[in-house]
């Protein structure tokens, strides 16, 4: 006799698939995001080309998300995906044509391009495919193709181009492989693409964006903050006097793998606020301790509580933005999910740097733990005033 309280299942096999073929895309552009500044400063002898391969780059994945997130509403979410990974294979072989700077930027905006294309149709055909009642534990466990690739990924990247003479066929080829076995891994499962024939040509929701408006605007504050930590750490850390600021980043990774293993089960289980108002306020305490942390050591272990709140909070609000979206445009939803995080890091980081000079990298981290703490209040007043699972 069936057990009806059984949890619906989650990691089925076009789950895994999808999985896989997500983790190799990201590998293959988290190899090329700490080395083609380096050899683009190679190429040229300058550091500014270095900063606009980065620049490039994510303006690249911003433009498509709009657009992928619109054919994600109408046409099949995989073959979307299927086509933003080829896009990736293409770029990846093209670097080794660049002959000039302005060819190897050319291509770096097609590999942002296609990666932005593949994460948000994949992203979508996943919320379609998890059970609703396991959707914030399927969303955290998805996003660990990207925070696994991003942890692992510059350590093996680094040192195959650590002769940016050689050229980048080293990083091309293993970056090659793992896109081939990506789309292989797509192939089984383009076929059951049943969410995205479902949404297919059906209704739009242009009140989405509106109901949508006040957890895109937190969810831009916390990567905000989280551009504060990419772009201006080690800088801080060197100011300091502090070396081997790299491993605030692993423990780091390591906190939003724990994070995205447990977190989305205790949401499913509790609600959103169960999850989302302590790690908000982990969050607040991390980003704090890095303003005034006295030692190097206190630094890097400052990583591990700064990981395990942004693994929490950003899936949860995933699904919260989801939620002011009717059931169809799961693409929509995704690709404004994406763009916040774009937008956030990078304009975050880009304001940021506007104001180091006048308040210093320690006032970069206490502006930050201040917006920490508007967000700890807003997410609260926000819960009380308004009954949703925000």
């Amino acid at each position: 006799m069936a057990n009806n309280n059984s949890k619906p299942r989650l990691w089925s096999r076009s789950f895994i698939l999808i999985a896989i073929a997500s983790t190799g895309v990201s590998f293959a552009t988290y190899f090329f995001l700490p080395t083609l500044p380096v050899y683009a400063q190679a190429m040229t002898g300058s550091g500014g080309w270095a900063g606009a391969m980065t620049g490039v780059y994510s303006l690249a994945s911003l433009v498509s998300r709009p657009m992928a997130g619109y054919m994600a509403d109408r046409v099949k979410r995989l073959a979307l995906a299927f086509a933003g990974a080829l896009v990736c294979l293409i770029a990846c072989i093209l670097y080794n044509f660049a002959a000039a700077i302005t060819w190897l930027l050319v291509f770096r905006f097609m590999h942002g391009f296609g990666f932005g294309m593949h994460t948000t149709s994949a992203n979508a055909a996943i919320i379609g495919m998890v059970p609703p009642e396991r959707r914030t534990e399927g969303i955290g466990s998805f996003g660990l193709c990207m925070t696994i690739a991003s942890a692992i990924a510059p350590a093996i990247a680094l040192p195959l181009a650590a002769n940016p003479e050689t050229g980048l066929l080293p990083l091309s080829a293993a970056a090659g492989a793992l896109l081939v076995v990506s789309l292989g891994s797509m192939l089984p499962v383009m076929q059951q693409d049943h969410a995205g024939e479902e949404q297919a040509g059906q209704g739009k929701d242009s009140g989405g964006f509106r109901r949508a408006a006040e957890p895109v605007a937190m969810l831009l504050l916390v990567a905000c903050v989280q551009g504060a930590a990419v772009s201006f750490l080690a800088l801080y850390a060197l100011e300091r006097g502090f070396g081997m600021i790299g491993f605030f980043f692993t423990c780091s990774a390591a906190g939003m793998i724990l994070s995205r293993l447990f977190a989305g089960r205790i949401c499913d289980k509790r609600g959103i606020r169960a999850v989302m108002l302590p790690s908000l306020f982990v969050y607040f305490l991390s980003v704090l301790g890095i303003a005034f942390v006295s030692g190097q050591t206190g630094m890097i272990l400052l990583g591990f509580p700064f990981g395990l709140a942004l693994g929490s909070i950003t899936p949860a609000f995933n699904v919260i933005i989801l939620s002011r979206f009717a059931d169809n445009p799961h693409g929509a939803a995704s690709a404004l999910y994406f763009a916040c995080l774009d937008a956030g890091i990078g304009g975050g980081s880009v304001t940021w740097g506007f104001l180091a000079g006048s308040i210093r990298y320690r006032g970069i981290f206490l502006a930050s733990a201040c917006i920490c703490a508007l967000l700890c209040v807003w997410y609260y007043l926000s819960g009380k005033n308004i009954k949703r699972n925000i």
